[in-house]
């Protein structure tokens, strides 16, 4: 779906010099490196090629590109255990920072988390997403549209 909405700025892509930027503006958001992929951003080392000429890519034209976009996709939002990496408040900010800037733009988010509870507490992807806080704003955001749930071992184990 992503690939059909943004087939007319796929060319796009080659204008950046790093191709976690180019995926970013593109509106695939890799949840568990995009707080890494902003830093190099601000630290003013990735570029933007257009014509003849070269600019700097910034969180501003990150931030505006993700609010236009017709659909992005935040990929993979996991637990840390299943990664060996950690989720902190970086993370949830600039995930509410994009939920909050569609408003009620489409988006796509996958992750292999339970968006219910199982009467034990909090749901796994409340306890994931709004770890550094007191309320469940995050998950709260992603929880509000249509819930896919797709059942079944992951195809990816038999690739």
């Amino acid at each position: 779906m992503l690939d059909l909405a943004n087939a007319h700025i796929r060319r796009e892509s080659e204008a950046f010099n790093d191709p976690d930027v180019a995926a970013l503006m593109l509106g695939f958001v890799d949840y568990a490196r995009l707080p890494r992929i902003l830093k190099r951003i601000d630290s003013g080392r990735v570029e933007w090629r257009f014509s003849s000429d070269t600019a700097s890519v910034t969180r501003a034209s990150v931030s505006k590109r993700l609010q236009t976009l017709p659909l992005i996709v935040i990929d993979d939002i996991c637990e840390v255990s299943k990664t060996g990496r950690s989720f902190g408040e970086d993370h949830e900010a600039e995930l509410k920072g994009i939920l909050d800037s569609r408003g009620r733009r489409p988006l796509i988010a996958t992750a292999n988390l339970s968006p219910w509870s199982d009467g034990n507490g909090l749901p796994e992807l409340s306890r994931v997403v709004d770890a550094n806080s007191a309320s469940d704003r995050v998950s709260d955001r992603l929880t509000c549209g249509v819930i896919v749930e797709m059942p079944g071992e992951s195809r990816r184990r038999t690739r």
